[in-house]
């Protein structure tokens, strides 16, 4: 490793304790020790690059999203109270039907709808489109001309008019979604504040 530990002149170098003696500056690692790595779905299209030598090493364990139960306790959680804030993790909540997101991403997008709003007014719908473009739109690098219709298909059914332009335009420039042809997207209703009552009526 060319790495060296303050006051030494010797590369630390990574050795099993058992073996044996050598010179250096010798970091001893017992038989339990463990490198422990993430990667998300996107980045795993990479992971067969990896030589099959290297991959043999490893274990791969798939950690799959929380159950729906557990994730709307999360959001509950992580809202604190704040209506607003839920409402809008509500709204984005329906993207995981058309991709597997993670929980991590819905509590950046509530902390951020509680800051934004606190900033200055802003209305549901507009707070919606700005955390969509900041926190999710990025997980759907990749997507193909059907994916990108229920993206805007799922979003436009929880904004307005004025949005769902602005939306089409952000997602034929970001995504290369040409043919928005989709059933007409009633206008949202208000929304009770039960995070149950609104996901599981789908």
């Amino acid at each position: 490793m060319p790495y060296k530990r303050p006051g030494l002149d010797d590369e630390l170098t990574i050795a099993p304790e058992d073996y044996g003696e050598l010179e250096g500056d010798i970091l001893g690692v017992s038989k339990n020790w463990r490198i422990i790595a993430t990667m998300n779905v996107f980045d795993k299209n990479l992971l067969f690059e990896m030589s099959y030598a290297l991959m043999r090493r490893f274990a791969f364990i798939e950690v799959p999203s929380p159950p729906d139960e557990d994730f709307k306790a999360l959001l509950e959680d992580w809202s604190a109270g704040d209506n607003l804030s839920l409402e809008v993790a509500k709204s984005l909540y329906r993207l995981r039907k058309v991709r597997d997101l993670g929980p991590a991403l819905f509590r950046d997008a509530i902390e951020f709808s509680r800051k934004r709003a606190d900033e200055a007014p802003i209305e549901k719908p507009d707070l919606i489109l700005e955390c969509f473009y900041s926190f999710f739109l990025p997980q759907f690098e990749g997507a193909d001309e059907p994916e990108g219709k229920e993206l805007y298909k799922t979003i436009a059914a929880e904004v307005g008019q004025v949005q769902r332009a602005e939306l089409r335009r952000v997602l034929r420039a970001v995504l290369g979604v040409s043919d928005f042809r989709v059933a007409p997207v009633a206008e949202p209703e208000a929304e009770s504040t039960s995070i149950a009552d609104d996901v599981d009526a789908e």
